[in-house]
């Protein structure tokens, strides 16, 4: 099965020359064709007027893939934002750490109060909770299928509902979708974003190389969990209290 074609990016470069000094009457830039890089070279006067890179491509023809989730994203619980006025999508962020599962808050001028067991009390003395627990936990999503040859790297991404793609780990690659994720209310009279996905597995310290974000999966036939974290942001919203759900495509590919 032919299995995904990774795209291949273009990235556009505005080349600025900036001048030290006077420069040789004779050093004008010689334009070359789109495509071309033959172009005068003035190396002696420490610079030229055309570079190049590599660009990487991959297709993979391999049997069956699969991935399921094991569990939902929890943020856990939050005292109404902002007081139960009106937020003004100022970016109050709830961070969900995929390793850990502790919660990171950041204010701004909108405020989410985190609720967690740190004031509790058995009657005998405290035993006061984590203040960084309060029913959250990372999502699990669990990767079936048989290896590709001899390589090991089980690439993940993130989209939302429309396939459009979004955010990993703040890279700001897909920001003009990074509100498309929403997390609503049951009546969907007010909702949180969701983006800036992260993931936890077997891998490498870095989990990403040119072709993306990676898992290893060593075991081959073998099924493994991957943990996947994200960043809840406030909305321009009136939150009122219950439960704020929504969803998220995953994808995994070779």
């Amino acid at each position: 099965m032919l299995k995904e074609l990774r795209k291949l990016a273009y990235l556009s470069m505005a080349l600025v020359a900036i001048s030290y000094g006077s420069q040789p009457a004779s050093s004008a830039v010689s334009l070359t064709s789109a495509g071309a890089c033959t172009g005068v070279d003035f190396a002696s006067a420490g610079y030229a007027d055309c570079v190049t890179t590599t660009g990487h491509i991959s297709a993979s023809v391999v049997s069956t893939l699969s991935i399921n989730e094991l569990r939902a994203i929890s943020f856990g619980n939050m005292s109404k934002p902002c007081g139960g006025a009106a937020c003004t999508g100022a970016d109050a962020t709830i961070a969900l750490n995929a390793a850990t599962g502790v919660r990171t808050y950041t204010a701004g001028t909108d405020t989410i109060n985190l609720l967690h067991g740190a004031s509790a009390n058995d009657g005998l003395g405290g035993n006061a909770g984590n203040a960084n627990s309060g029913g959250q936990s990372p999502g699990v999503l669990e990767v079936k299928g048989a290896f590709e040859g001899a390589a090991t790297q089980v690439y993940i991404s993130f989209a939302d509902n429309a396939g459009n793609p979004v955010d990993f780990a703040g890279e700001n690659y897909w920001t003009a979708n990074d509100d498309n994720i929403q997390v609503a209310n049951a009546g969907a009279t007010a909702y949180f974003t969701v983006k800036d996905f992260t993931i936890d597995c077997p891998g490498s310290t870095n989990y990403s190389d040119v072709y993306g974000h990676f898992c290893d999966n060593a075991g081959a036939n073998t099924a493994f969990q991957v943990k996947v974290g994200a960043t809840l942001t406030t909305a321009a919203q009136t939150y009122t209290e219950g439960k704020y759900t929504g969803t998220y495509n995953a994808m995994v590919s070779y």
